[in-house]
């Protein structure tokens, strides 16, 4: 399920977001000052955020800048009462993939949310290389050196999440939510074990000691680039 978190002060907009997104059936996480915001920012939970600007001890330039420095690429869309075209450019020069200006109506946001989810989808698409191992989600190909490896659909999404995700530790949980999606209830966490363990037979060179897909003690997997 795709996970948005609503940082914004405003008790008022922030319930209305969070009702107006729950009944497009998003999952949704609030923070109602940019200290606490950024916290869940930094825990890279998200799939897209919608930040306000101007917010209690940390406000949304420092959240942001904060997550662009963290090597952070979680779309962000700014909220705010600021009209100004310096402060537009100022949010865009700190990473903002989106800009809008309140009051705002709520089925144009609903849209530009719909349009960043879509890009980040098309991004799952394209081809990631890693030292020997490459991987192409258009063509739907594995490869190893100049060896195309068997795999099943799963098993390459499972790979592309990871990938993308590379160096940082993912749960269980969270690859479960992401990868299968709606389906995830009906899947348990040794689904993905068994998985991880077929794709480094097929990728590792030994897979007793992976070095592509290493296990994350009590938390679950991680991606590490090659060299």
């Amino acid at each position: 399920m795709t996970h948005i978190l609503i940082i914004e002060d405003e008790e008022n907009i922030r319930i209305g977001l969070k009702d107006l997104l729950e009944t497009e059936h998003y999952q949704v996480s609030v923070a109602e000052d940019g200290k606490k915001g950024l916290s869940l920012a930094l825990g890279n939970v998200a799939d897209l955020v919608i930040l306000d600007i101007m917010l209690p001890y940390v406000d949304g330039y420092e959240v942001l800048k904060a997550m662009r420095d963290a090597n952070l690429e979680t779309p962000v869309i700014l909220l705010s009462a600021k009209t100004q075209e310096l402060d537009r450019v100022l949010g865009f020069r700190l990473g903002a993939d989106d800009y809008v200006t309140k009051p705002f109506s709520s089925s144009e946001l609903l849209m530009r949310i719909k349009a960043r989810l879509k890009n980040l989808q098309q991004e799952k698409l394209r081809s990631f290389r890693s030292g020997e191992l490459m991987l192409d989600m258009v063509a739907s190909k594995l490869c190893i050196g100049n060896k195309e490896v068997s795999a099943t659909i799963k098993e390459k999404e499972i790979l592309s999440y990871l990938i993308r995700h590379a160096g940082k530790a993912v749960t269980r949980q969270k690859i479960l939510q992401d990868v299968w999606g709606a389906e995830a209830s009906s899947v348990t966490s040794r689904t993905i074990d068994t998985h991880i363990l077929t794709l480094r037979k097929k990728i590792e060179p030994d897979p007793k000691k992976p070095t592509f897909i290493v296990s994350v003690h009590n938390v679950g997997y991680r991606f590490e680039k090659a060299d």
